[in-house]
This record gives C-alpha cells, structure tokens and sequence, in this order.
C-alpha cells in the first residue's frame, strides 16, 4: 500500500470508531455479559481495522503495532469476546476480499493470494477451501433462464 492509502484508511478507521462509540451500546461500563466497555471498543477498532486492511497481508502483529498492544493480549481480548481467534477472524475477512477479487478482477488466483498476503497459492487455496466450502476457481452455474438453447449447438 502507498503511504497515502494507508493515511486513508487510518482516518476512515478513527472516524468510524469516533462515531461507533457514541452508540447507546457502549454506554454502560459493562455489557450484559461482563465484558468492559474499553474491551468491547477495543474489539470493534480491531475489527474495522481488519476490514479496512483485509485486501493486504495484513498480520496480527501489525493490528497490534497500530493498537498499541501486544500481540497476544490483543488476541486474548478478542477471541473471549468475540468467541473466534483473530487469526480465523482475519482469514475469514481476507477471503471475502479474495471472493470479490476473484468476481471482479483480472488478476489471477496466484496475484490474489499474493496480494492477500499468502505465501503460495497452495496455501491460499486451502484456505479459501476451509473458510468457503470451495475451491478459489470454481464458479457456480448460471442461473437457468428457461429458455432452450439455440437450435444447431
């Protein structure tokens, strides 16, 4: 990412967390099931933070760096709130923005995977396969339009 991008999603994401924690939600200390506020807040910069940055190698080690927090306090936080590991949370977001990429885009399921941060495309599709139940390549049928194909095919 340019250096310009980065300063763009670091404001978008600031500016969606300023105007997220003005939610009614987030005003009692505690939530009904116990978790603070502050961790609460922390779990929705991290998750903003993710879709923001999905679309790149983006590591638990960077979301802390930015956070300012260490790694694995980071992901303890996030997994008892959010009942999910951050490494899985992220897998899952980099494969929505893999599924628009591979729909919209003419970049190749290896430049995808690159580009997502994946050391190989063997490694990026076993993972697209676990998070989506399919293969990067397939693509489903079209949808049946009732009409018979053209008589001579």
């Amino acid at each position: 990412l340019t250096q310009s991008s980065f300063l763009l999603s670091a404001l978008l994401l600031e500016l969606h967390n300023q105007l997220y924690l003005n939610r009614k939600v987030l005003q009692n200390e505690q939530s009904a099931e116990g978790f603070s506020r502050h961790n609460i807040e922390l779990c929705e910069k991290i998750k903003t933070y993710v879709h923001w940055n999905r679309d790149h190698g983006i590591k638990v080690q960077e979301i802390a760096s930015y956070l300012q927090y260490s790694p694995r306090h980071l992901s303890g936080i996030f997994s008892k709130i959010m009942g999910m590991h951050l490494k899985t949370y992220i897998n899952i977001q980099q494969m929505e923005a893999a599924k628009e990429l591979l729909s919209g885009s003419p970049l190749s399921i290896t430049e995808i995977a690159y580009q997502l941060g994946f050391s190989d495309n063997h490694n990026f599709s076993r993972t697209f396969k676990r998070i989506t139940g399919q293969t990067p390549g397939f693509s489903p049928p079209a949808p049946a339009t009732g009409k018979a194909p053209p008589s001579g095919c």
